[in-house]
């Protein structure tokens, strides 16, 4: 029971009928959690190796190519340094290590590096 003083004598009713409106309510919208679909279990047939949100998103990006997204994430992996986005030096690293692993493919290095900014996984 809360002090009439502080809050006012009616306080109480108003906390009875707020929990009664979430018995009564949430229980039942609570089955909206259970329409959520993880993107592990969209539909979408990623191969094992897309296996975090960051490679899904180059694979989708840059023509469903497995190889060359498995080749420019871990060239990012391995020369990204802390704090690197929006460091320009940085960034011309990561650039530079992409460039050098996709040698004969034909891919946008702006596209590839927005795309690795936007992916909290390569932060």
């Amino acid at each position: 029971m809360l002090p009439d003083t502080s809050i006012g004598a009616e306080a109480d009713s108003v906390i009875l009928q707020t929990a009664s409106f979430a018995g009564n309510d949430f229980t039942t919208a609570g089955t909206l959690a259970s329409k959520v679909i993880k993107p592990e279990q969209s539909g979408s047939s990623y191969s094992s190796t897309m296996d975090t949100q960051a490679k899904r998103a180059l694979y989708d990006n840059l023509g469903q190519d497995e190889l060359l997204t498995t080749k420019i994430d871990t060239a990012i992996r391995y020369t990204k340094k802390a704090d690197w986005t929006g460091d320009r030096f940085k960034e011309r690293e990561i650039a530079n290590a992409i460039r050098e692993e996709i040698n004969g493919y034909d891919v946008d290095i702006k596209q590839v590096m927005e795309l690795a900014k936007a992916q909290q996984d390569y932060h």
